[in-house]
């Protein structure tokens, strides 16, 4: 049952990783990337350029969220690691795991975190959340597959 839950929510957030990049890729021919704050000025007139930016912060929180909700403690779990442990602490045995570096992974919290007090008539915050995104969307495919990676492993040395 543990393998069944681990692997849906492994297959979802690779899934909405490959869907992040195609909306990526989008974006940067449509509008270009670094994203100006002038090209978020017609946001209200056009449709698609709401629709992408919804799409991103919907997609990027959601993987972020499986990931750290979910993933870090099922997989540790899995491996036979205690998790009843705060979040730094698993922060800290992800990162002596070498899955993570705890610097980084606050980055891309905080982006999650700055994506939710957002407000659309805050232009150049939005124009810097999105660079971030952008910027870190690697560091959040890196972790994923790290620890995907790390699950795998274990899960051959345990068959």
């Amino acid at each position: 049952m543990v393998i069944k839950s681990i692997e849906f929510k492994l297959d979802r957030v690779e899934k909405i990783l490959k869907l992040l990049y195609e909306y990526k890729e989008e974006f940067k021919l449509k509008y270009g990337i670094p994203v100006k704050k002038e090209i978020l000025e017609n946001i209200e007139e056009d449709r698609r350029l709401r629709e992408l930016i919804d799409l991103l912060i919907l997609n990027y929180s959601k993987a972020q969220s499986i990931i750290a909700e979910k993933l870090f403690k099922e997989v540790l779990g899995f491996v036979g690691f205690d998790t009843n442990k705060s979040f730094v602490e698993i922060l800290n045995l992800l990162e002596k795991e070498g899955i993570l570096e705890i610097r980084k992974w606050r980055l891309l919290r905080d982006l999650r975190n700055n994506f939710s007090h957002e407000y659309p008539e805050e232009i150049e915050e939005m124009a810097e959340n999105l660079n971030m995104l952008f910027e870190n969307l690697d560091i959040l495919k890196e972790v994923f597959y790290n620890l995907k990676n790390y699950y795998l492993r274990a899960k051959k040395d345990f068959s």
